[in-house]
């Protein structure tokens, strides 16, 4: 087949009808625009990737905090156990307490044990007619030394008192303690125990130790002496 010619051939180039379309500024324009609307879209994108990034590497490697207690178990020291005051001092009462409960039963005791006739006995076990021949010589021995005053406080005061005579009839070390007393208290008890121990001491010297040689040792060495101003009274 054979070519088809063209009517018209143009010998000059034409412009296109629409200048704008190859305007380079306008060209220029366009490309700014659309790569400021890209970077919007391209600074959020490094972000997220940049937040997922450090996202990541907090859940695959997280940081660990360093403990402050040891690898092993250390045994604590033993620490002195300090009472507050109030306890030792309720600690305190309480043994003092018990101390004088203790003491008073004691005592309580001893004089359940004792035999207290009004005159004397002697603690040493025997025979109780022997005890009171004791008592009898003993007694006639400090009578003439014993003087009830009715107008004094200590006269109607009853007192038991006990001392050890040694073998010669004294008393040793001059000790004689105060045991019980009855129908009087504070001054008057003293002063009926200090009336007792001057006549003990004052026949003691007027007869040069008591006389009791005819008894077995053993049943005067310990005497209990209560001193009864009712009886005195009626002699």
């Amino acid at each position: 087949p054979s070519p088809v010619i063209a009517d018209r051939v143009a010998s000059v180039p034409v412009m296109p009808e629409n200048e704008d379309a190859f305007n380079d500024d306008v060209i220029e324009s366009l490309s700014q625009v659309s790569t400021d609307e890209e970077k919007p879209d391209l600074e959020l994108e490094e972000k997220m990737q940049s937040t997922r990034g450090a996202t990541t590497e907090i859940i695959t490697e997280p940081k660990k905090k360093p403990s402050g207690a040891p690898k092993s178990s250390l045994r604590p020291k033993g620490r002195p156990q300090i009472q507050p005051d109030n306890e030792i001092k309720d600690t305190d009462s309480v043994d003092l307490a018990n101390a004088v409960s203790s003491a008073l039963s004691g005592i309580e005791n001893e004089l359940e044990n004792l035999e207290s006739p009004d005159v004397v006995s002697s603690e040493s076990p025997g025979i109780e007619t022997i005890n009171a021949s004791v008592g009898n010589a003993l007694l006639k021995q400090i009578e003439p030394c014993w003087n009830v005053d009715v107008g004094n406080q200590n006269a109607y005061v009853k007192v038991t008192v006990r001392f050890s005579l040694d073998k010669n009839g004294k008393i040793e070390r001059n000790e004689i303690k105060l045991i019980s007393s009855e129908g009087g208290e504070g001054s008057a008890v003293r002063s009926a125990f200090t009336n007792a121990k001057k006549t003990i001491f004052k026949c003691q010297k007027k007869w040069d130790g008591f006389n009791l040689q005819d008894f077995d040792y053993a049943q005067w060495q310990q005497i209990v002496l209560t001193f009864n101003p009712d009886q005195m009274r009626n002699r």
